[in-house]
């Protein structure tokens, strides 16, 4: 909350709608009122506001709708919006069945993970990691047509840039040169190094692309996830102003 209020260029993405009304309903009137309008103004979003991210293998259709319907309920009454972006990326396999939910549903976008191996395998030979997704027979036409994008590395910040005081202890980045352990120079190639090698192969027709910075219980000490990004764009930035822009951005912003 304080670092989103203190920098207006900060954005975040909330993706369990359940573990956000558990929080959001123990918050103060002024509190929720300003996650509120941050919401609305897109520097926070809830993507596929569904109540929790849903198995995709065994729940009946009507358990799909259900799981959308409630969480969809919630975040409408609450922050006044209506999810654009569907975010399915810690389901075992994916259906069609889904990407016809997220389809029906209005959604620009979904963004998956955990492809099956074979699939996997196929996406990284044909470079096909972000395509679009026609869940119903092709004689219905494209009504159903949703854009996908398959995270290849998972759905957790680059190792070596992991920095929270809990669960995430990759060594920050140091930017004082008169301190022994200055390390700007290497921790700026090696974020080079895995965009180029793990990020940008993959989705050859596009020159943008998006880096997740967050993971399973990350940001418990926001203000030192931050200054880390931070120290990154900085730098990374000055580096490389010739070849590459970095910057905070939300699932939205990158399909727009």
């Amino acid at each position: 909350m304080k670092e989103l209020e203190f920098d207006r260029e900060k954005t975040f993405t909330f993706a369990e709608t359940r573990f956000l009304a558990m929080w959001f309903e123990k918050q103060s009137k002024a509190t929720q009122d300003q996650v509120r309008g941050w919401v609305q103004e897109g520097r926070v979003e809830v993507t596929e506001g569904f109540w929790a991210q849903n198995d995709e293998l065994l729940p009946h259709y009507w358990d799909l709708v259900n799981n959308a319907h409630i969480g969809n309920q919630w975040v409408a009454k609450n922050l006044g919006v209506t999810p654009r972006v569907g975010w399915q990326l810690d389901a075992f396999g994916h259906t069609l069945t889904n990407a016809q939910v997220m389809a029906e549903a209005g959604f620009d976008a979904w963004f998956t993970g955990r492809f099956s191996f074979g699939d996997q395998v196929t996406r990284q030979l044909e470079h096909s990691f972000q395509y679009m997704w026609r869940p119903k027979y092709s004689a219905q036409g494209d009504r159903n047509d949703i854009v996908s994008h398959y995270f290849n590395y998972h759905y957790c910040m680059p190792h070596d840039f992991r920095i929270d005081s809990q669960y995430y202890l990759d060594t920050p980045i140091q930017d004082d040169p008169k301190l022994d352990n200055y390390n700007v120079d290497a921790k700026m190639d090696i974020f080079r190094k895995y965009l180029e090698d793990e990020v940008m192969p993959k989705y050859p027709t596009s020159d943008h692309f998006l880096v997740q910075m967050g993971c399973d219980f990350s940001f418990s000490n926001a203000q030192m996830t931050f200054a880390n990004i931070d120290k990154l764009i900085k730098h990374f930035n000055h580096k490389y102003e010739n070849e590459y822009e970095i910057h905070y951005s939300t699932p939205s912003d990158y399909i727009a």
